[in-house]
């Protein structure tokens, strides 16, 4: 796939750090598909629409407890879905590249190849759908964030996740090493044995990827 698109289409940055990062997220992610570990299942998340729904129940039967008069509580209730017409402007989505509960444990899990770029909006968003998970939905939840590159090749935008309090960030080697506690597979070390881009690829490919650079997203 990768020869071919090249061939006819020279890969640039952009597109070749965004192919490379869809297809190294589907190669790791197959471990949790198929895990060694005999306690960890996928699940599905939830939806942002129902946590919602949820929650307003939960706050209006509060409301209703208060000791106040109706006309009180019919007016603290339309502060409060005012205050909601902010959050539904947009649609969250709760979904992240993996879900899955691995014995007791509830893990939302999201694989990123690198922040070198500009990722303020999606960095915005996993801290929205970070922060839903443990403080709204459950705090017994954890988000992980599994980034392929090493950490010293990654921009602010990774420092503002790992210091948020919301995210455990792994870097390079270290999210093989997260990766092989959750599914029970030593991935790093099959990739040191049965990987080798330079042969892998085409040797004409492979010094166009040199001579522009870009091997260093090869780096798995």
């Amino acid at each position: 796939m990768l020869e071919y698109r090249h061939s006819i289409w020279p890969y640039e940055y952009m597109a070749f750090s965004r192919r490379i990062g869809e297809l190294w997220e589907s190669f790791v992610g197959t471990c949790f598909h198929y895990p060694v570990a005999t306690n960890l299942s996928l699940e599905i998340p939830p939806l942002f629409s129902d946590v919602r729904n949820q929650l307003n129940q939960e706050i209006e039967a509060y409301i209703d407890s208060l000791p106040l008069s109706d006309p009180q509580k019919a007016e603290l209730k339309d502060y409060y879905r005012k205050v909601w017409l902010l959050v539904d402007a947009g649609e969250i989505k709760l979904e992240l590249d993996m879900h899955f509960l691995k014995g007791k444990e509830h893990f939302n899990v999201d694989f990123k190849s690198g922040f070198s770029s500009n990722e303020k909006g999606n960095t915005n968003r996993l801290l929205v759908v970070a922060s839903i998970y443990t403080n709204i939905i459950a705090s017994d939840y954890r988000n992980l964030l599994l980034v392929r590159s090493p950490e010293e090749d990654n921009n602010h935008y990774l420092q503002t996740l790992k210091n948020s309090g919301l995210w455990e960030v792994s870097c390079g080697v270290d999210s093989y090493a997260a990766i092989g506690d959750l599914v029970g597979f030593d991935l790093h070390n099959w990739i040191e044995e049965n990987v080798d881009w330079q042969t892998d690829l085409g040797a004409t490919m492979y010094t166009d990827l040199e001579s522009t650079d870009l091997t260093k997203y090869l780096q798995w």
